[in-house]
């Protein structure tokens, strides 16, 4: 039995981290959740490695560009995966994730996700 990959969910609103949760477990992912780009650093340098990173782009404190800046620089060689889940229309600042979705279009999540899943069992 191989263990599920672990998901960091960054979300400053609730109901799409509850919804994201739901989905990244329904896919076969452990998901750890986390209110905004701070907490998830947090969780981050207290040794959380995750192989895929999900943020949302605009929160408080720490948006999503910085999150993704930051677990650039704690995984210098080979970080995790990285998807930036946000309400803008266009990618006009992805913050250099691998992968940018739209919250418009939230099935392209559960896609994502069970891509991500796939791959990693190859």
């Amino acid at each position: 039995m191989h263990a599920h990959p672990c998901v960091l969910l960054v979300d400053d609103d609730p109901l799409v981290l509850l919804t994201a949760t739901a989905s990244a477990r329904a896919a076969g992912l452990a998901p750890v959740s986390a209110s905004d780009g701070e907490e998830a650093l947090g969780l981050l340098t207290a040794g959380l490695s995750p192989a895929l990173v999900v943020t949302d782009l605009d929160m408080p404190r720490l948006d999503g560009v910085g999150l993704l800046a930051a677990v650039r620089a704690l995984h210098a060689e080979r970080g995790p995966h990285t998807i930036m889940f946000s309400a803008e229309q266009r990618p006009s600042r992805n913050g250099g994730a691998d992968l940018w979705l739209s919250k418009n279009a939230p099935a392209a999540l559960d896609t994502a996700f069970r891509e991500f899943v796939a791959a990693t069992e190859r």
